[in-house]
C-alpha cells in the first residue's frame, strides 16, 4: 500500500499557467465558484438579492461609501437606496454621457469629489447634504479622473494633471500663493490619460505612454514630477484595468501581466497568474473593447476581482478571477455580472454594508455565507403597491354619502414575521359600507339643491400579504485538486492505482482511516456484523457499516498520463462508505500516472470545505 496525506495549507490556488506535472504541491487544476482560505478550498459566493428593484444596467454602475452611507453612481444620476421603501431614488441628476469610463473619487477639506470622463467634476458636501458641479477656473475642459494627495484635490484632464489649493478642491486656479497648479502630460508624450492613483508620498498619473510620478515637496510648488516609466509593458490595457489595493498600492493589468507600485518603479505582481493572462487569456480577448476586463477590490473582504468578458461584449462579464489577499491564492467567480459594489441597509437582519455584484438586469446580489444563490423574483405583484378602490355616491335615509378612499400606503411590511426582504404578494382587496346600486343626484330646478346633511364615506383597502418564498439554485461550485502521484512511482511511466480516499472537512480530520476488518481488533461477539462473509441477500460485502446518505457534495476521481487529459475515460464517482464527523471515506479503483480529485455541488444546499485529504492505493506496473 502507498498513500498521500494532504493538509489545507499544502493546496495552492488556481494558476492555469503552470505545468501541473512539475509541481511539488498539489493545486487547483480547475474549478467554478470557489475560493481558498486558511482551511482549504471551499464552495463560495452564495448570494441573496438585496432588493427586487433593479437598476438600469449600464457601464457606469459603481458604488462609493461616504460618511456611513453608500451612493450608487449610474450614467446620468447619483442614487441612494431607501431601505423602507426598497427603491433607489436620485439625489443628483445630470446629463448622461456615451463615453465609456469609470468613476473615481477623492476627499479634500471635508468634501467629496467625483469624476467620470464626459461629465463635470462633481462635489458632495456631507455637512449640508448638497451636490454641485464644479466648473470654476482651472478645471480641465474634459475631466478624466480624480484623487487626493497632501490635502489637495488632484484632477486629471486629457492633456494635463491639475492640483487644487490646500483643503479646497474648488480652487484649481494656478497660484503661487495657494500652491494650486498643473503639469502638462506632454512631459511623457502621453496622448491618452487613463487614471490617477495616490501613493504614500504623492500620486501617479497613468497614461498610454507610461507613468508620471508626482512627489510631495516643500517649496512654492507642492509636487515634483518625474517620468517613472516609458516602456510599453508598464501601460494599463485601458482605464478599467487599474485598481487600488491595501494602503495606497496601485495594481494594473498590462498586456504583459500584472504590475504593482507604491510610488516606485512598477514591479511584477502575481507573476504566475500574470503569465497566464499574458500568454493565454489576453490572446483570446478583443482588447480594443473598453470594458472587456475590469478590476475591482473590496477592502472589507480583501477580495481582488479581475472580471473577464469572454463573449466580446463590454461589461457583460462571464467570470471573474478572485484573489484572496490574506491567503495569497486565486479562486474564481462564475456568475454573469456587470460589476461589483455594495449597498447600505439601515434596518433588519441585513443592516450594514452589503457587498455583492450587479447582474446583467441591474439587480443587486449580496455575497453571503449561505449554500445557495437566490434568484430574481419572477412575480408581477412583488413590489409595494396601492390599489385605489372607488366607492359610488349613494343616499342613505335622506343623507348623501360621497366616495373617498383610504389605503395602507405606509404599512411597513418588514414587520411581518418571515417576510424576506420586504417582498410580498397581494391575495385580495376587500371593503365594506357600499351601496349595492349607485344613486345619482337628480334635480328639477337649477341650481341643484343638496340635502342639509351630507356625510363622507370612507373605505378601507385591505391587503392580505403573503410571503413570497425566494427562488434559489445551487452554488454550482466545483474544484479539481491535483496532480497526485505517489512518491514510490519512481519511473515517469509507472502507474499507481487509487483504491481509497478520505476527505476531511474539519480541522482535526485525519488519522487512520481504513481499517483491516479481518484483524483480531474485532474479535467474534464484539459486533453483530460478520466481517468475513458476504451479507445475506445483497451483492455488497458486509463491512460493518452502511453507505451514508447525507452527502453534501459530489466526489469524483480521474486519472491522466500527461497531466491534462483524462486517460481513456478513466474517471469514477467516489462511493462513500463511511462518515465520521467531518471525515468522509470513499472507495474506488482508478489507475494512472497522475490523479485528480474533483468536488462539486450539484444539488441545492450542497457545499464543501476541503481541509484534509488522504489517498491510498498501490503500484500497478508501467505503461
Amino acid at each position: 500500500m502507498v498513500n498521500i496525506n494532504l493538509a489545507a495549507d499544502q493546496i495552492k490556488g488556481c494558476i492555469p499557467a503552470l505545468d501541473r506535472r512539475v509541481l511539488k504541491q498539489p493545486f487547483v487544476v480547475n474549478g467554478r465558484n470557489f475560493m481558498l482560505d486558511f482551511q482549504g478550498p471551499y464552495s463560495a459566493f452564495g448570494t441573496q438579492i438585496i432588493t427586487p428593484t433593479p437598476l438600469v444596467p449600464d457601464d457606469a454602475i459603481q458604488t462609493f461609501r461616504i460618511e456611513g452611507e453608500v451612493f450608487v453612481f449610474v450614467n446620468g444620476a447619483v442614487l441612494r437606496y431607501n431601505t423602507s421603501g426598497q427603491f433607489f431614488y436620485p439625489v443628483f441628476v445630470f446629463t448622461p454621457s456615451n463615453i465609456v469610463w469609470p468613476w473615481t473619487s477623492a476627499k479634500v477639506g471635508g468634501s467629496y469629489y467625483f469624476a467620470r470622463k464626459g461629465h463635470n467634476l462633481l462635489r458632495y458636501q456631507p455637512s449640508t447634504l448638497t451636490w454641485s458641479a464644479i466648473t470654476s477656473s482651472g478645471v480641465p475642459s474634459t475631466v478624466v479622473a480624480v484623487t487626493q494627495s497632501a490635502g489637495r484635490l488632484i484632477v486629471l484632464g486629457t492633456d494635463r494633471v491639475v492640483w487644487s489649493a490646500l483643503d479646497d478642491g474648488t480652487d484649481l486656479a494656478p497660484s503661487l500663493t495657494t500652491g494650486a497648479g498643473f503639469q502638462l502630460l506632454a512631459m511623457i508624450n502621453a496622448t491618452t490619460a487613463l487614471g490617477l492613483q495616490e501613493h504614500k508620498n504623492g500620486f501617479l498619473t497613468l497614461t498610454d505612454k507610461g507613468i508620471l510620478k508626482s512627489e510631495i515637496i516643500t517649496g512654492p510648488t507642492p509636487f515634483r514630477h518625474t517620468p517613472l516609466t516609458r516602456a510599453d509593458e508598464h501601460v494599463p490595457i485601458d482605464q478599467y484595468c487599474i485598481a487600488s489595493i491595501g494602503d495606497r498600492i496601485t495594481v494594473f493589468l498590462s498586456r504583459n501581466g500584472f504590475y504593482s507600485s507604491e510610488g516606485n518603479m512598477p514591479q511584477p505582481w502575481q507573476p504566475l497568474m500574470g503569465e497566464y493572462f499574458q500568454r493565454t487569456l489576453l490572446r483570446s480577448l478583443d482588447l480594443s473593447i473598453e470594458g472587456g476586463i475590469r478590476l475591482h477590490y473590496n477592502t472589507d473582504r480583501k477580495w481582488f476581482f479581475v472580471s473577464i468578458s469572454e463573449n466580446g461584449i463590454a461589461f457583460r462579464f462571464s467570470k471573474a478571477y478572485c484573489y484572496y489577499m490574506p491567503r495569497e491564492e486565486w479562486g474564481i467567480f462564475n456568475k454573469t455580472h456587470i460589476g461589483f459594489g455594495e449597498l447600505w441597509i439601515s434596518t433588519g437582519t441585513l443592516k450594514g454594508f452589503n457587498f455583492g455584484y450587479f447582474d446583467t438586469n441591474g439587480y443587486v446580489h449580496r455575497f453571503s455565507d449561505g449554500t445557495s444563490c437566490e434568484q430574481v423574483y419572477n412575480y408581477p405583484t412583488v413590489r409595494h403597491h396601492q390599489t385605489n378602490v372607488e366607492y359610488p355616491t349613494y343616499i342613505d335615509a335622506g343623507t348623501y354619502r360621497f366616495s373617498s378612499v383610504a389605503h395602507l400606503s405606509s404599512w411597513d411590511f418588514r414587520n411581518l414575521v418571515g417576510l424576506n426582504a420586504g417582498v410580498y404578494s397581494e391575495a385580495g382587496v376587500s371593503y365594506t359600507d357600499s351601496a349595492t346600486t349607485p344613486i345619482e343626484i337628480a334635480a328639477t330646478t337649477s341650481p341643484y339643491v343638496f340635502a342639509s346633511r351630507i356625510e363622507m364615506q370612507a373605505g378601507m383597502t385591505t391587503y392580505l400579504p403573503q410571503v413570497v418564498n425566494p427562488t434559489t439554485d445551487v452554488l454550482d461550485s466545483e474544484v479539481e485538486i491535483g496532480l497526485f502521484r505517489y512518491v514510490e512511482q519512481q519511473r515517469p511511466d509507472e502507474l499507481g492505482e487509487v483504491t481509497n480516499v478520505s476527505i476531511g472537512t474539519t480541522p482535526d480530520a485525519g488519522g487512520q482511516v481504513f481499517v483491516d476488518w479481518m484483524s483480531s481488533e474485532f474479535p467474534d461477539g464484539v459486533y453483530d456484523e460478520d466481517y468475513n462473509t458476504i451479507a445475506d441477500n445483497t451483492d455488497d460485502e458486509d463491512y460493518g457499516f452502511g453507505t451514508e446518505t447525507d452527502v453534501h457534495f459530489k466526489a469524483e476521481i480521474w486519472s491522466t498520463i500527461d497531466g491534462f487529459e483524462v486517460w481513456e475515460g478513466n474517471t469514477q464517482e467516489l462511493e462513500r462508505v463511511n462518515n465520521a464527523t467531518g471525515l468522509d471515506q470513499y472507495a474506488c479503483s482508478v489507475a494512472g500516472i497522475y490523479h485528480v480529485i474533483k468536488l462539486s455541488t450539484p444539488s441545492q444546499d450542497d457545499s464543501f470545505h476541503l481541509k484534509t485529504l488522504e489517498i491510498s492505493g498501490m503500484l500497478v506496473g508501467v505503461l
